[in-house]
């Protein structure tokens, strides 16, 4: 089962929730963005004690510095800022992704697995062909 944040109390953001909650295999926990929990210190620790996979938030209202820092600090956490008024989801995990639905998003979430790059890196590490021989 797979933890998805919801950082903020955007309409946005909780609209997306309640899809989400109804998804089969998703934990769906809410981390309200006060002044206290919004700072770059304040939301990694809080974050890190809800253990999640994906965090969700509002790029019209996280404070300008929270996406980056959070990355910084969680690598390895999926994070989902949501643009309503452009119809799409920056994700900071190196791959852009279009967000028409809660079903495209369930599609990003699903395809997320954290430790997808190590096996990446092991599958192109196989055998290299020698160079002259055929």
């Amino acid at each position: 089962m797979k933890t998805v944040v919801l950082f903020g109390s955007s309409v946005a953001v909780s609209s997306i929730g309640a899809s989400l909650r109804a998804c089969p295999g998703l934990r769906v926990l809410a981390m309200d963005s006060t002044p206290a929990t919004a700072g770059e210190h304040g939301a990694a620790q809080g974050l890190a004690a809800l253990r999640p996979d994906i965090v969700l938030f509002d790029l019209a209202t996280a404070p300008t510095d929270f996406a980056i820092a959070l990355w910084k600090a969680q690598p390895n956490t999926l994070l989902i800022g949501i643009d309503l008024l452009a119809d799409q989801a920056l994700v900071l995990s190196g791959q852009p992704a279009r967000a028409h639905t809660t079903a495209d998003l369930l599609q990003v979430i699903q395809r997320h697995d954290p430790h997808q790059s190590e096996d990446k890196k092991k599958t192109r590490r196989g055998p290299r062909p020698k160079r002259g021989v055929q």
